[in-house]
């Protein structure tokens, strides 16, 4: 049995009885075969018992359940509880999955040549039906969840209870031969679906190979998978890691999902035998991704849920493999700035099994606890700069200061997008201030193909520009995208270097014959911080009408005029205020901070609704003339409480953008 988790247990036995607890009752619902799977509303359902490896249970039938309960994310939980409490129950009940498992789903061929060669008569079509869930009866074998099991959840038998009476001999030889198949598939069949090693999913694949090879070490072909895993994951770095350490796909959650991953793949093989397998540059490539983490992390401790991402504390599980691997303390010790001691506990406790110290956190929380205390900031400030643009990704993340009450702002355009994981949202941005996330990314919800997935991926979602009523592009599927335009973000400066808090973004995209400029001001000072949004739209035609729209993380508001308030009880409010030139109004949304979740919030539309100058009364005004380039402008107030401001000459024409907000003047060319 595996010596640290061994002490990892005990380390729990002793000293955190609610974290046993809560195991335990987890533990207790898998062994009735009650678990928690996507599209089962986040409570648990009856999956079998044995479980039905090949049967959807959910009640809303999500195509990820299957693929899901194949992972046996079960069976982590269950060994745990029998290494807190050496009863056997739990042992058996993964030892028996196991031998069903392998009864019931056995492996779909794979057409290898004797000599080990794939063979050239199977092509990527069978391949892709076979082993990417192409057909529903080869879910469980779907190459993703091959690799899962390596990395979750099989290597736990060895580890764990290799030495006791549930492990006899014909478990062993079957663990074996099922390993071995596992590895065939992804050795063989992974690189042939990922050529490009450019898709989280080889990422993953690669790391279960590179756990099937160090936890199986006596099994013949462990000495190649594992030279293959290392190469590939190298590789897979270094297409899918960009310059500045953000994942290609530009989604925080992939990005923090695969560090973690790759992070662990660093911790087994230091834990097997201590030889680097890995070159530095794949370290320091890690430690670049980590800075990618906390900048894309909103002050409030979760990360930003752009694409297909969820609003969690990925961010802090990050950073704390981070310090598992590396050791350096800084950037945990950022995080609990931001997301506060009780979040960072929660999410180690979350991931104990894997901290080669655990008796560390505890001193290193009060090491950490005394330094705030003292209000000693400068570790924390010093550490990373307050803004970051990753040229690649074409996103940009400013931050007034590293701790849960600064303002923040996450602005993106990407076009085309790099795959379907990304979203229907050129121009758009999320925005934190005072404790509280004001202007939201909605998150993705689902990945079924249902009108929801349509929707949260929608321009009409997100805070973004459209014109007359359409896309930016067209949605085909959940998976597909028409044809698209190109946008990307075009300049970051400094607009006043007397004040560090005013900075200027630029980005622009071309969709449907029309160029959308976007240009976001921050006027991120103490007294009143506000976000400006600069909107240009060239090449419109006169019957041609635009919408602004504002994904805004509240269910209370209220408008007045072109201002709007938007508040909830005791928490801090947003006052967003338009230019005259078009009209306001308020419409129900969604907003999912977790797969098969959703709440309630309001979106505020913008909608343009007369054109020329005798219409709206901006004679000279230069925006709405008989000219085919029209601006708008827009400004976002954050309150620390529910109140009012005094904004006033709010406009944008080719000259500027000007305004006054409590007395002063902003006139930015």
């Amino acid at each position: 049995m595996n010596q640290r988790l061994i002490e990892t247990a005990s380390f729990i036995n002793r000293h955190i009885p609610d974290l046993k607890n809560n195991i335990i009752r987890e533990a207790d619902l898998a062994l009735e075969g009650m678990l928690i799977l996507p599209g089962s509303g986040g409570s648990p359902v009856f999956v079998g018992n044995p479980p039905m490896w090949k049967e959807n249970p959910t009640p809303q039938k999500d195509r990820e359940a299957v693929f899901v309960l194949n992972r046996m994310g079960h069976w982590k939980t269950l060994v745990e509880a029998f290494m807190l409490t050496g009863d056997g129950r739990y042992a058996s009940k993964v030892t028996t999955e196991f031998k069903n498992w392998v009864q019931v789903c056995q492996r779909p061929a794979i057409p290898v040549s004797s000599a080990g060669v794939y063979s050239a008569e199977s092509q990527t079509a069978d391949l892709i039906d076979k082993y990417d869930a192409g057909e529903p009866k080869y879910a469980p074998w779907r190459s993703l969840e091959a690799g899962f099991r390596m990395f979750l959840s099989w290597y736990l038998i060895g580890d764990c209870l290799e030495d006791t009476p549930y492990v006899t001999e014909e478990i062993r030889k079957g663990l074996r031969q099922s390993v071995t198949e596992h590895a065939e598939v992804l050795e063989f069949v992974s690189p042939r679906l990922y050529p490009g090693a450019d898709h989280n999913h080889y990422l993953m694949e690669m790391c279960g190979l590179l756990f099937a090879a160090y936890k199986f070490p006596e099994l013949p072909g462990a000495g190649k998978w594992r030279a293959l895993a290392a190469a590939e994951l190298e590789r897979c770095l270094a297409r899918q890691y960009t310059e500045g350490g953000g994942q290609l796909e530009g989604c925080p959650h992939y990005h923090n999902e695969c560090l973690v991953l790759l992070l662990r793949s660093l911790l087994a093989v230091k834990e097997k035998n201590g030889n680097a397998c890995f070159t530095r540059a794949f370290e320091e490539g890690l430690r670049q991704a980590l800075i990618y983490t906390l900048h894309t992390c909103r002050p409030t401790g979760v990360g930003v849920p752009w694409g297909d991402s969820d609003a969690t504390a990925a961010p802090i599980k990050s950073v704390l493999y981070g310090w598992f691997v590396f050791g350096d303390t800084e950037l945990l010790e950022m995080a609990v700035r931001l997301a506060g001691q009780d979040t960072v506990r929660g999410v180690f406790l979350s991931s104990i099994w894997d901290c080669p110290a655990p008796e560390r956190f505890e001193e290193l929380m009060r090491q950490f606890e005394n330094r705030m205390r003292k209000g000693k900031k400068e570790i924390w400030e010093a550490g990373l700069p307050l803004t970051a643009w990753f040229k690649p990704l074409s996103q940009v993340c400013i931050r007034t200061a590293w701790n849960r009450e600064a303002v923040s702002l996450f602005f993106s355009c990407r076009l085309p997008v790099q795959n379907s994981h990304s979203h229907m949202d050129p121009g758009g941005f999320d925005f934190t201030a005072y404790g509280r996330n004001m202007i939201a990314d909605p998150g993705r919800f689902t990945y079924n193909e249902v009108p929801e997935r349509a929707l949260f991926k929608s321009a009409f979602s997100h805070t973004t520009l459209t014109v007359n009523g359409k896309e930016p592009f067209e949605y085909r599927s959940s998976w597909s995208y028409g044809e698209q335009g190109v946008g990307k973000i075009t300049e970051l400066l400094l607009e006043n270097r007397r004040n560090p808090g005013l900075y200027r973004i630029a980005a622009e995209h071309v969709f449907e014959g029309y160029r959308h400029q976007r240009v976001l001001i921050t006027g991120f000072s103490e007294e009143q911080p506000f976000l400006a949004v600069i909107d240009r739209v060239d090449g419109l035609g006169r019957e041609d009408r635009v919408e602004l729209h504002f994904q805004v993380n509240y269910t209370r508001g209220r408008s007045a005029g072109q201002t709007t308030v938007f508040w909830e009880p005791g928490a801090p409010s947003l006052i967003i205020a338009g230019d005259g030139r078009m009209k306001p109004s308020l419409r129900n949304g969604w907003i999912s901070e977790a797969m098969d979740q959703k709440r309630p919030s309001l979106i505020l539309d913008f909608q343009e609704e007369k054109y020329g100058e005798e219409e709206d009364g901006l004679k000279g005004g230069g925006g709405n003339s008989d000219e085919e380039t029209r601006y708008f402008a827009a400004v976002l107030l954050p309150m620390r409480a529910e109140g009012d401001v005094d904004v006033r000459g709010l406009y944008a024409d080719k000259s500027g953008f000007h305004m006054e907000l409590d007395g002063m003047t902003y006139h930015i060319d």
